[in-house]
């Protein structure tokens, strides 16, 4: 009778070297001696993932943080009369071309027309350049406070780009007037007159559109009988316009207001505002992505970078750090030392990470991980990888 064969189980089960790396990757979370013992034994791929765990990872709360920066932001903190004022200046401007469209030609027209990447200023339907100057004849448009008489916002529309653009803003940026007047301020006459008879001056809101972007600064009024006010609030550098619907920007932001024909610009209601408001609010915010964008990859790929060599140079250290006759990783060779680096920046990235969240992805929080990181290093090289004494 033939003897029956017993069926032969080739599944041997995980071997040794897998439990004990399986084993060390999670105690490397704390154990510094596991994260050697993987850099001798755990397979290139699994280091290779430790390592863009520990580049990747601190990386997360600042690409979240610049992720929530909106074009608006900056109106948080107030927005010093400009809701009133822009709706105003919006109101009138669109006024004068519903009176323009119906044959009322000793009214202006003005338009500032969005076509793709560009905004061209108009009047009278032809493109007409200006460029403010600090003597006020050339603005687009202003606001006047009924009561004090003085300047609420100023508009102005410029062609210039890139640092010409910077530096008519900041030529108008130094703009004063008289209190209570719209007159620019003389002054040679204001500093030739004793301190005690100096009258006081103010400057108005800037809003200047640009070719390619815009920039609106506004100013927090001095006190009463005061002499000086400073900067509130400043848009970010970096609006443009192809994010933007191409039209009249004007026409857009009272498109929803009704009965626009007979509002009054001095008596205009919060509802009223609120639209207009939300409009120019959107323009910033909408137009400011790109940039947002742009600044946001940038950062990521530069901490990307410098958290990424800093592992590579930090198991260079290790490798160096361990070739003394009496010490007993002095078999470790370059790869293995950059295994074990990459191992031990798990930890520190997760560390990295809370903290970031915790301020707010700060310089704090992108600092974290280069301290925590080079003192787990250190301590790992002056305890586990010691020489012999």
């Amino acid at each position: 009778m033939a003897t029956k064969l017993k069926k032969v189980n080739k599944n041997k089960g995980m071997s040794p070297r897998t439990k004990n790396v399986i084993s060390n990757t999670f105690r490397g979370i704390i154990s510094n001696r596991a994260c050697v013992d993987n850099g001798r034994e755990a397979p290139w791929w699994l280091a290779i993932l430790f390592f863009l765990f520990g580049a990747i990872i601190p990386l997360i709360p600042n690409h979240v943080s610049m992720n929530k920066v909106y074009g608006a932001s900056f109106f948080n903190n107030g927005t010093f009369d400009f809701a009133e004022q822009i709706t105003k200046a919006s109101v009138e401007m669109r006024q004068d071309n519903i009176k323009y469209d119906n044959g009322d030609t000793t009214v202006t027209k003005r338009q500032f027309v969005i076509t793709g990447p560009t905004l061209t200023y108009w009047e009278n339907n032809a493109p007409k350049p200006i460029v403010g100057d600090v003597g006020g004849n050339n603005e687009v448009y202003s606001t006047t406070n009924i009561v004090t008489k003085e300047y609420g916002i100023r508009i102005f529309y410029s062609p210039d780009d890139g640092e010409a653009f910077d530096n008519t803003c900041l030529r108008l940026s130094y703009q004063k007037f008289y209190s209570g007047t719209q007159k620019p301020v003389d002054w040679a006459e204001w500093y030739s007159k004793p301190v005690y008879d100096r009258e006081a001056f103010y400057t108005p809101n800037l809003l200047i559109l640009g070719k390619y972007t815009m920039k609106l600064i506004l100013y927090k009024r001095a006190i009463t009988g005061g002499n000086s006010n400073t900067v509130a609030q400043t848009s970010p550098a970096g609006i443009h316009w192809e994010g933007l619907c191409d039209g009249d920007m004007i026409g857009m932001s009272t498109l929803y207001i009704p009965g626009i024909e007979g509002l009054k610009s001095d008596n205009l209601n919060l509802q009223v505002c609120t639209l207009v408001y939300d409009y120019w609010k959107g323009v910033f915010t909408i137009g400011y992505n790109a940039e947002k964008n742009v600044r946001k990859w940038n950062s990521t790929l530069i901490y990307l970078g410098v958290y990424g060599g800093l592992i590579i140079f930090l198991g260079f250290m290790v490798f160096l750090l361990t070739r003394g006759k009496n010490n007993p990783f002095s078999s470790l060779n370059l790869w293995h030392a950059e295994k074990i680096a990459s191992f031990l920046s798990f930890t520190p990235a997760l560390l990295a990470m809370i903290f970031g969240f915790i301020f707010g992805g700060n310089m704090i929080g992108q600092m974290a991980f280069i301290m925590l990181l080079s003192l787990r290093v250190m301590w790992a090289s002056m305890k586990t990888l010691r020489p012999i004494q």
